[in-house]
């Protein structure tokens, strides 16, 4: 179960997320979405540094990888030391 969310949302506002269709032209739109989700261990005390460098590797995969609208980071409930990516 998930405790602490830290969300590393960095880049495109929702204002530049919206999908613009000229009336009439397109009667539906499909959008195919990838989610990739890494389960890692931390060694104990290290978690400060560990979200400093996501910070950074955040906002490189938002700025460097095209169609990369999130990059969230979640700590685990049960083992402060175990992060979802």
């Amino acid at each position: 179960m998930i405790d602490q969310w830290h969300a590393v949302v960095l880049g495109m506002g929702a204002a530049e997320r919206q999908v613009v269709v000229a009336a009439g032209q397109v009667d539906q739109i499909l959008v195919t979405v990838y989610v990739l989700l890494l389960k890692t261990q931390l060694k104990p005390g290290s978690f400060a540094a560990f979200m400093d460098a996501m910070h950074l590797n955040a906002a490189a995969s938002l700025r460097d990888e095209p169609g990369c609208l999130t990059f969230d980071v979640m700590r685990d409930r049960s083992d402060p030391d175990r992060v979802w990516l």
